[in-house]
Formats: C-alpha cells, sequence, structure tokens
C-alpha cells in the first residue's frame, strides 16, 4: 500500500510512512506568493498518507489538498492517518455564534476523499458523534502501560483523571495495571474566560503516588491545579501521563516547576526541546500501533 506525508515529515510520521507498506514522498512546491501545489503519482484504490491538522494551521490545509490531489489522480479512497488531532477541544458550541470547528476540520477531510481518519486518543466522542467522517481513536494504554508499570513497581498508588469526562482514560489504565477503580477531579471552566478550576478530588485516595492520566498537555494550567490539589491531600510524588506533549510555549517551565517525578508521554508530535530536558520524561513510540490501524482500515476503510 502506498502511503503519502507532507513536506518534511517527522520521524514519526516517517516511521507510520514505512509501517503501512510503500513509502512515498509526494513533490511539494511553495510559490513565491505563499500557495502551495503538491504532485503525486496515478494512484489507484486506497492508498494512505501521514497528515497533521495543528500546529501550524496551514498544515490541515497541506493534508487536504494532499488527500483531494490522491483521490483527483485515481485513487477510489484516502485512509489518513493524523496522529495528534487538532481543534478536537472544540467539539461543540458553547454558545450560539461559535465555531465547531472539530466537524469542520472532520467535514472537510471527508470531502477531500478521505473515507477513514486514523488518529490516537480522540479529545472526546463528542468529535467523532458530529463527524460525518469515520474516524478510529487508537488507545496509547498498551503502549503507555508498560512503562508505568516500570515505574511503579511495588509501589501504592491513585490514578487520577483530571475531570469526570475523561474517566475513561483513566479507567483503561487501572484495568491493564489490574488497579483499583480511579479518582476524578472536580473542574470547572467559566464559558466567558475559558479559566479552569479544580473544585476537588472524588474517589479513594491511598498510596504515596497520584498518577494523573490526561490526553493533551498544552499550557500546563490544568496539570498545574491537579498537582497543588493533590499535594494537598498528602501525596509525595506526582506521575504524570499525557498522550500528546504539545507543551506549548511556557508549558515546560511551569511543568518544571511541579516537581512532577516522572512523566510518561508518546511520540504524537514531536517533543520540543525544553520538555525534552524535564527531569523523569520518557517518550513512547506509539507509531507501530497507528500504522496497524490504518492497514487494518486500507481493507475495509
Amino acid at each position: 500500500m502506498r502511503c503519502y506525508t507532507l513536506p518534511e515529515p517527522t520521524p514519526a510520521e516517517k516511521k507510520i510512512a514505512a509501517a503501512v507498506g510503500d513509502a512515498v514522498q509526494a513533490r511539494w512546491k511553495t510559490f513565491p506568493s505563499g500557495e502551495l501545489f503538491v504532485r503525486v503519482t496515478v494512484e489507484s484504490g486506497v492508498v494512505a498518507l501521514v497528515g497533521r491538522t495543528a500546529p501550524p494551521a496551514e498544515d490541515f490545509f497541506r493534508t487536504a489538498l494532499l488527500a483531494d490531489t490522491l483521490r483527483r489522480s485515481g485513487a477510489t479512497g484516502v485512509v489518513a492517518a493524523v496522529p495528534y488531532l487538532g481543534y478536537a477541544r472544540q467539539d461543540r458550541q458553547e454558545s450560539q455564534g461559535d465555531a465547531f470547528s472539530a466537524a469542520f476540520l472532520a467535514g472537510q477531510l471527508g470531502a477531500a476523499g478521505v473515507v477513514r481518519l486514523v488518529t490516537m486518543d480522540v479529545h472526546s466522542d463528542r468529535v467523532r458523534e458530529a463527524s460525518p467522517l469515520r474516524i478510529t481513536s487508537v488507545s496509547p494504554v498498551p503502549d503507555l502501560a508498560p512503562a508505568l508499570q516500570v515505574a511503579l513497581a511495588g509501589k501504592d498508588f491513585t490514578i487520577v483523571a483530571p475531570d469526570f469526562g475523561a474517566r475513561h482514560r483513566a479507567e483503561a489504565f487501572a484495568d491493564v495495571l489490574g488497579h483499583r477503580e480511579p479518582a476524578w477531579a472536580e473542574k470547572r471552566r467559566d464559558p466567558s474566560t475559558g479559566k479552569v478550576s479544580l473544585m476537588d478530588v472524588h474517589g479513594d485516595l491511598r498510596g504515596d503516588i497520584a498518577v494523573i492520566t490526561d490526553d493533551i498537555l498544552d499550557t500546563g494550567s490544568t496539570v498545574e491545579l491537579a498537582v497543588k490539589m493533590l499535594r494537598a491531600k498528602k501525596f509525595s510524588k506526582i506521575f504524570l501521563v499525557v498522550t500528546h506533549p504539545l507543551f506549548s510555549d511556557g508549558a515546560a517551565a511551569r511543568v518544571r516547576r511541579l516537581g512532577i517525578a516522572k512523566i510518561i508521554t508518546t511520540n504524537t508530535v514531536p517533543l520540543r526541546k525544553e520538555a525534552a530536558k524535564l527531569p523523569g520524561i520518557k517518550v513512547v513510540d506509539v507509531t507501530a500501533r497507528i500504522a496497524a490501524a490504518v492497514r487494518e482500515h486500507a481493507i475495509t476503510p
């Protein structure tokens, strides 16, 4: 199966493309005006691409343009692997007049010829429910749990979801580790400012270590609130397991100040230099699992 990539693919994107089958580099060009152009070979049947949606925003256009070009070049369908699905947090309209970016993104990729979107740990089920496109969300738990198990060997701990809606992820880790029901933090977000506040932690809090599980580390503000609350609950050590290590500007410094003992994450996005220097950080390769899902859906999109 042929698999195309965007310009300057990341190491993880290269590994996914190679694992899918015949990795192909499309011919990309940027005109002096800034307009993009892409050329592919004449295709037939189902082909794959490894794309990006954010950041930057232009990568979403590149992904959609490549899919549309493959469709117009003879492909009967395109299976797109997007390890981190940007805009997935914009999965509803908080109030009238707001953008519904997750649905828009999926709709545009579907219109461009994508018949199946494979991503890892999509933010919420609302994304899939609102999407006209079939979305497969690959769980990172089978890859991340072994690394967490090694770090926690012989220790008593409590797994904590950062909010009520994220309990399914924490429960998946608890199931794999054979652990008790996870705790969860009560979170509130101001609809006007977007500011998050944590009210309390609910559940059976035991052991010296609290393990926070989340899908995205962006600014680090939610993690900061959770760590402070858990330290107030007398946890001496905090571990963090996060799927997508965005680490927006200033996030690595904020996380460093929190004194987190262990951070386990994946390579769905390239790790920023300042984040790579954080004490106790470990990056787990999840490309094989993503590529396997692409191959599976290439047979039956």
